[in-house]
């Protein structure tokens, strides 16, 4: 396709979307405006969004790239999307992996790329794009990593004697499959890549749960993928950009004490000195407040139920297997919990690095709720690490970098939590299975935002009971797309 100025392909991706009638492309193309233009650059090898001081970005293409490889709005609409996810995913925020280490840089880049694809394969473009065939369609590790399964499939399953899966078209239908078909096919590609047919059985089941699974984060993806592929011969792909290591000046916040959290993860300590925590906003201070005080209210009208509260929970293991029988059970378990459960909200902040700004204000709220805030406060970026109240006062930041808010939902609801704070910039995904099963469980999920005009799609917000702004947040400046908005509808 031919483009006379870089911007033409945010008005392509634009109109392809609102024919999909895609809102969750819509809300993410319009993030692309005067902070994050769309621009030609002869440095860019491929694509890539990098920051241009510390509040916009810049979507890059490299001009040969686009003459090459952009060949239909679909593939514009994917590589638009793939660089804003980017963001999404905090993958500008990581800082976890030096490019002193090239083959730890690589394959941070790959399992950053199967996240962001296997997002636009099930949610956006079910069918894929040729471009991911051109790029990725030949058996070389570590790029077959990167093509979707239902287009290896496709490709391979001849050659890995499945037939029968030939005619599977989308992601979904792949996942539908038996798990040894996919894992089968997948083992057949990486041992004509060269590897022994044991590390290729790893591999496939890692390719499998990476793809169709999506239960575990970067850092842990990463750290099982570098001890399969230790020692082995690596041909870098061709990357949708370089997105491992996030550009400009690094900061190294120094080591924590006594932890450290996951495959791979490489969570940094910081600390906000007390002395620059902010006073929130009084009438933030009293609107967070009342909402969050319903429980005690109610309870000082019922003095005889002083003695315990209890908190409906999940179906246990007993109800699970009534249900499996076909056989409504009698009662369903609860636990009995003390009053401060009950009374106090579980909090939740984010730590990824984009909140930086925010952190002074962040913790002087969480400081300020007082006697509401249960013991202890999670921090969360790719992980949840709890800290005790009184490292909150003195404002240690624990990070890893990005942001998953998958990791928040499946941590609360391990945990039972029924009421939960969460301080968040609003970047980020939630899984929609996550989402239900917290609708379901009846959590009361409450968020404070540290940017104005955030409008994530699929994100922490679209499960909020309550929304509130920290008043000193900046501005995101997103550009509504009306027009195409009123399409969609």
């Amino acid at each position: 396709m031919k483009f006379d100025t870089a911007q033409d392909f945010l008005w392509i991706a634009e109109s392809l979307a609102a024919q999909l009638e895609n809102r969750r492309a819509l809300l993410l193309l319009s993030r692309l405006g005067a902070d994050c233009p769309v621009v030609y650059s002869e440095e860019a090898e491929t694509a890539r969004i990098v920051r241009v001081g510390a509040r916009r970005l810049r979507i890059e293409l490299a001009p040969s790239f686009v003459r090459a490889e952009l060949r239909t709005p679909r593939d514009v609409l994917f590589v638009l999307l793939h660089e804003v996810l980017h963001r999404v995913h905090g993958d500008l925020d990581r800082g976890e992996v030096a490019k002193e280490d090239p083959e730890a840089h690589l394959l941070a880049n790959v399992v950053a790329d199967v996240r962001i694809n296997r997002f636009l394969c099930s949610e956006i473009l079910p069918e894929g794009v040729a471009l991911l065939d051109r790029l990725y369609g030949k058996p070389t590790l570590p790029g077959a990593l990167l093509l979707p399964p239902h287009r290896m499939l496709a490709r391979f399953a001849n050659g890995g004697g499945c037939p029968d899966a030939l005619g599977i078209v989308t992601l979904a239908a792949a996942a539908e499959l038996p798990r040894n078909v996919l894992v089968r096919v997948a083992a057949s590609v990486f041992r004509g890549a060269g590897i022994d047919a044991k590390r290729a059985n790893r591999l496939a089941r890692w390719y499998r749960a990476a793809w169709l699974e999506g239960r575990c984060s970067h850092a842990r993806l990463l750290g099982q993928l570098r001890e399969i592929l230790k020692g082995v011969p690596l041909v870098p792909p061709t990357f949708l950009g370089d997105h491992a290591e996030r550009p400009g000046k690094r900061v190294r916040l120094g080591r924590p004490r006594g932890r450290r959290a996951g495959h791979g993860s490489a969570i940094e300590e910081a600390r906000v000195t007390p002395d620059e925590l902010a006073d929130p906003d009084q009438e933030l201070r009293r609107r967070v407040r009342a909402a969050l005080e319903p429980v005690r209210a109610a309870r000082a009208l019922e003095p005889w139920d002083a003695a315990r509260v209890v908190v409906p929970g999940l179906p246990g293991r007993r109800a699970l297997l009534f249900l499996a029988a076909g056989v409504w059970p009698s009662f369903f378990e609860s636990r009995v919990a003390p009053p401060e459960d009950a009374e106090r909200v579980h909090v939740y902040v984010d730590v990824s690095e984009s909140t930086g700004f925010a952190w002074a204000s962040v913790y002087g709220l969480v400081r300020h709720l007082g006697a509401l805030v249960a013991e202890p406060v999670f921090l969360f970026s790719d992980e949840v690490v709890p800290v005790p109240l009184d490292d909150v006062w003195q404002g240690r930041v624990v990070t890893s970098g990005g942001t998953d808010f998958d990791a928040v939902a499946r941590h609360v609801l391990a945990q039972r939590f029924q009421r939960v704070l969460v301080v968040t910039d609003g970047w980020g995904l939630l899984d929609a299975c996550l989402a239900r099963a917290l609708s379901l469980a009846g959590v009361s999920v409450f968020v404070v935002l540290t940017e104005r005009d955030v409008e994530s799609p699929g994100g922490i917000v679209d499960v909020a009971r309550e929304v509130w702004t920290l008043p000193a947040a900046r501005s995101s400046r997103r550009r509504l797309l009306h027009s195409r908005e009123s399409a969609v509808r």
